[in-house]
C-alpha cells in the first residue's frame, strides 16, 4: 500500500495563512509533510519552499515515486482493472 490518508482538522477560529488553499485529491508526496504543516501553522525555516506545501496557493505537485524510481501515478494507472 502506497497511499496514506491525510487530513487536517481545525476550529472555525483557526487563522489560516494568507495564501491558504486546499483542493482534495491533489497529488501529494509525504516527503513534503513538514513543509505543509510548517506552512499552515506559521513555522518556517530557511530551506523551506512554500511551493511544496499542499496548503499553499503556489503548491506545485511533484513526481511521486515508489520502489526506486517508478512513477506512482503511471504505475497504478496501468495496473488498475
Amino acid at each position: 500500500m502506497f497511499e496514506i490518508p491525510f487530513f487536517l482538522w481545525t476550529s472555525d477560529s483557526f487563522e489560516k495563512p494568507k495564501d491558504f488553499q486546499y483542493q482534495s485529491n491533489t497529488p501529494f508526496t509525504s516527503e513534503y509533510t513538514y513543509e505543509s504543516l510548517g506552512h499552515v501553522f506559521g513555522v518556517m525555516h530557511k530551506t523551506m519552499k512554500i511551493k511544496n506545501s499542499i496548503f499553499s496557493s503556489s503548491f506545485i505537485a511533484q513526481k511521486r515515486t515508489i520502489v526506486g524510481d517508478r512513477d506512482f501515478d503511471n504505475y497504478f494507472k496501468n495496473t488498475k482493472k
